[in-house]
This record gives C-alpha cells, sequence and structure tokens, in this order.
C-alpha cells in the first residue's frame, strides 16, 4: 500500500469514525426523542410532527439542495488553487442564494399554511405546527449549508458537533422539558425552532474563530461573488435534489393523503429504524466527498478510482451484518421496542431490502458529482419520480403501509444500480467479487444459530441486543479467519482503537495484533 494511497484512506477513515462515532450519538438520541413522542402523544401526534418535517425537509431541499455540493466541490479546488477570494466568494454566494429562496418559501408556507393543511391532508390540527416551521426554514438552510462548510474544509468534529449532536441533544433535552410540564404537540415544534436559531448563531461564531474568518473578508469586501459558476453546477443538482426529494417524500406525502396520521406515525417508524442501515455510507460519504474532489482537482484518477473501489468494500462489509439482522428480525425488534408499531413490520422488511441496495453500491452519487455529471444526476431522477408517484398512487390504496414501502425501495434500487453503472463508465475500479462472497458466508452463517436461539428461547430486549453484539463479533471473526480482509483495512482497526481509547478502553487493541492475518 502505496503512502499517499494509505494517507488518504486514513483520512476519510478517522473522518468517517468521528462522524459515525457522533452519527451513532445522534441516532441513538433522535430514537429516544421519537420514541418519547411516540409514547406520550400516540401515533396521531407522531404523524402530524412526521408531515411538517416532511413540509421542512421539501423546503429547506429547496433552499439548499445543490449549493452543499457546490460547497464541497468548489472550497477544496480553491483552496488548492490558494484563491482566497473565490474561496470566501463561493460561500457568500451559497449563503446570500439560499436566503433568498429559504425566505421566500418561508413566508409562503406562513401565508398558507391552513390551505396546506386541510387541502392536502385534512388536518387543521396541522396547520399551526407549519406556521412555526414556516420559521425555522431559513435557520434550518443556513444551519444545512455551515455544515458542509465545515465538512469542505474537512473539519468533520465541528460538523459532527453542532449538526450531528448538538441538535439532536438539544431536541431530546428540550422535548423532556415540554413533556414534563404537560406541553402540547404545538409546544414541540417550538422546540425545534428554538434549536435552530441557537446552532445557527454559534455555528457563525465557531466558524469566524476555528475555521475561516469569513465574515472579516466580507467586512474587507475581499469576496469575488460568483453566481454564475456555483448556479452552472448547482441548479442541475437543485432541481435533480427537488427529484429526490420528492421520491423520498412521496411515501408520506400519499400515506397521509389517502391514509390517516396513525398510519403516516407507523410508517414514519419504521423508514427512520430502516435509515439506520445508511448510518455508515452517510457516515464515510461526509468525508469522501472532499477528499475524491482534492483527488481529482490534482489529477490523481488512478488513486481516486482504487480509493472508490476500497471505500465501497468497507461500507458494504460494515452495513450487511446489520441487514441481514434487520430483516431476520423485524417483527421481535418492533414487539420488543415498539409494539403500537408491530402493524409496519413487513415494510420494514421492504425498506431494508431498498436502504442495504443504497448502502451496498456505496458513494456513488458523491463520485458523480465529483466528475461533474450533474445533468446526468438530474435526468435519471427527472424519470424515477413519476414512477414513484406512479408507484404510491398504484399502491397505497391496495396495501397501504407495504406499497409505500415497495414503492420507495424500487425507486432507491433502481437508482443506484443506475448511478454505479454510470460511474463504471468514468472509473476503473475492483469490486472483489471475492470478498463479498467471503462478508455473506460470515453473516449469514451465524445468524442461522441466532434465528434457531430466537425459536427455542424467549427473547426480550436485553437479551436480543447481547446475542447482536455477539453476532457482530463472530462475523468479524469469520470475516478475517476466511480472508475477507486486505492489508489496506488495517486503516479500518487503527481507527477503532482510537475509538476505544477514547471511550478509556486503551487496553483494547486490535489493529497490531490483525497485521498479520491481513494480505
Amino acid at each position: 500500500m502505496t503512502d499517499r494511497f494509505e494517507k488518504v484512506l486514513e483520512t476519510i477513515s478517522k473522518g468517517a469514525a468521528i462522524v459515525l462515532f457522533g452519527s451513532f450519538l445522534a441516532k441513538g438520541l433522535a430514537f429516544l426523542s421519537k420514541a418519547i413522542l411516540a409514547k406520550y402523544y400516540g401515533p396521531n401526534g407522531l404523524g402530524l410532527i412526521a408531515l411538517a418535517l416532511m413540509i421542512l425537509g421539501i423546503t429547506t431541499k429547496l433552499s439548499a439542495g445543490g449549493f452543499d455540493a457546490a460547497l464541497k466541490k468548489f472550497i477544496p479546488k480553491f483552496l488548492v488553487d490558494d484563491d482566497q477570494k473565490k474561496v470566501s466568494g463561493t460561500m457568500l454566494t451559497v449563503l446570500l442564494i439560499s436566503l433568498l429562496l429559504s425566505g421566500t418559501t418561508g413566508v409562503f408556507i406562513y401565508l398558507f399554511s391552513y390551505q396546506i393543511s386541510v387541502t392536502l391532508f385534512n388536518s387543521q390540527s396541522l396547520s399551526p405546527l407549519l406556521k412555526i416551521f414556516a420559521l425555522l426554514i431559513p435557520l434550518q438552510s443556513l444551519l444545512v449549508l455551515l455544515s458542509h462548510i465545515f465538512l469542505a474544509f474537512e473539519r468533520t468534529k465541528i460538523k459532527v458537533t453542532f449538526r450531528d449532536i448538538g441538535e439532536h441533544l438539544s431536541h431530546f433535552l428540550l422535548f423532556l422539558v415540554v413533556i414534563g410540564i404537560g406541553g402540547s404537540i404545538v409546544n414541540i415544534a417550538y422546540t425545534y425552532l428554538l434549536t435552530g436559531a441557537i446552532l445557527v448563531f454559534l455555528s457563525f461564531v465557531v466558524l469566524e474563530k476555528k475555521v475561516y474568518p469569513f465574515l472579516k473578508i466580507l467586512a474587507s469586501r475581499s469576496a469575488a461573488f460568483i453566481p454564475k459558476k456555483i448556479l452552472g453546477y448547482s441548479l442541475p443538482l437543485l432541481f435533480s435534489g427537488i427529484f429526490v426529494l420528492g421520491m423520498g417524500w412521496t411515501d408520506t406525502f400519499m400515506l397521509g393523503f389517502y391514509k390517516t396520521e396513525d398510519v403516516v406515525g407507523i410508517y414514519n417508524l419504521v423508514l427512520s429504524v430502516s435509515l439506520l442501515l445508511l448510518i455508515f455510507l452517510h457516515s464515510i460519504n461526509q468525508i469522501f466527498f472532499p477528499v475524491i474532489s482534492d483527488l481529482h482537482a490534482k489529477k490523481e484518477f488512478d488513486g481516486l478510482a482504487r480509493t472508490f473501489g476500497t471505500v465501497l468494500r468497507w461500507i458494504f462489509f460494515l452495513t450487511f451484518p446489520f441487514f441481514l439482522f434487520l430483516i431476520v428480525f423485524a417483527e421481535p425488534i418492533l414487539t420488543i421496542f415498539f409494539p403500537k408499531y408491530v402493524p409496519g413490520w413487513r415494510a420494514l422488511v421492504i425498506l431494508g431490502i431498498g436502504m442495504m441496495f443504497r448502502a451496498g453500491l456505496g458513494p456513488v452519487g458523491h463520485t458523480l458529482k465529483t466528475y461533474s455529471e450533474t445533468h446526468f444526476i438530474f435526468k435519471m431522477n427527472a424519470v424515477l419520480l413519476p414512477l414513484n408517484v406512479g408507484l404510491n398512487i398504484v399502491l397505497i390504496p391496495v396495501i397501504g403501509l407495504e406499497g409505500a414501502a415497495i414503492a420507495t425501495a424500487t425507486v432507491f434500487i433502481i437508482n443506484n444500480i443506475v448511478e454505479m453503472w454510470k460511474v463504471r463508465t468514468i472509473i476503473s475500479f475492483d469490486l472483489s467479487f471475492i470478498s463479498y462472497l467471503k462478508y455473506t458466508i460470515a453473516s449469514v452463517s451465524p445468524l442461522i444459530v441466532l434465528y434457531l436461539f430466537y425459536h427455542f428461547f424467549f427473547v426480550n430486549w436485553w437479551l436480543l441486543i447481547s446475542t447482536f453484539a455477539v453476532y457482530l463479533l463472530v462475523y468479524l471473526l469469520i470475516s478475517i479467519k476466511i480472508g475477507g480482509m486486505k492489508k489496506e483495512d488495517i486503516v479500518l482497526f487503527r481507527v477503532f482503537d482510537i475509538i476505544m481509547d477514547k471511550l478509556g478502553l486503551k487496553w483494547f487493541k486490535v489493529a497490531h495484533r490483525m497485521e498479520k492475518y491481513l494480505e
């Protein structure tokens, strides 16, 4: 393994480990928050929050979509060129355009919140929540873009602190306060607004003091306003993002249109569980994009292709055992942890399959963006959106939750297969089919034993968690024993040792022990 390649993998793995550590905390807090809402406000209250968050997600994507990718594309490029005017100009252009879009959208949602609630969802209870979330739209757009600015400067810890842990921890604590004083679901909505305002202010302070003196440069009028370059790159991604967002929220929207808030609440929970399968993909993606943008800017194309192939294999290795466990034990997981949501277990299995395809095919979307294939992404999503809408219209009235899940999973599978095909036409990388086969063998064999154990013994929450932990350990040991790991994978174990150090488990060292087993 060359020194340069090893350095690139270490950058990605260490950055991803930080994001992953933060993501686990964030997802844990998010689940606790959702469990609290589910318990105290029921599927109806959770459904109302889900619909409000859907509107927030759509409008935030309209305001920030495409521009987040532009930040991670151009800031590393201009840093390589040592063009500080364009570095600050990129940030200025993106933030101004986003504020204009988000402010306009927020005013529209605020003024027409009642009409949206009654006409689209036949729910007057949703209207006051939409007014609150309308005020949050500009703040949320700024927070999204600021987090991507931190990533563009490879300041992963700061991004994780504010965007992942900080946001979800604030929600969790404020939810407890609202529930403690007997507050309503409207009061819960206000906690989102308060969290957004605080985090945007703190993010600007940290940006100025710790990362880049953006406001100081802006005050000196040294920033180069570059709307043509930014819009030329971002607009295809913005429109494509609208299609992607439509695909992502069509299921929730259609369920809200055809069914009740209770059904939306059940689906929202199982969708959130299935999205946990993307945690490794998202963690690696956030540092992978700036790193390969740097490699692309330096024309190190062989290193880029090799990096992509390795990262692709890592994501599959990390995700596949979680996927198998989820689809085999979908019903027991919901029965033990969310008994009111058990009717959604089949939808959870279907969504899990779709998410595995999305994760298993790796960071194909970011790779296409690196090669400026934004028009291809736009055209593909323009085709997939009507397909998704059509599937939801046909399937939801007939089979409800499962219909929404089939539509979503189908579109995810097609999307990622097509993107992988396109990536293969641009770069040549090693798919390492033998390694994938070994990971499959290592994950399936112990799961068979675990499944038999479940049928012979009563399983409660602590037994389910402990057996899952044993399953992951056995999977790792089998993968190593049958030669599923490669020499460059030692980087993963080094990062694992770093995490153990931070947790106070300095005696738990594995990297130096694993080197003799790797090719």
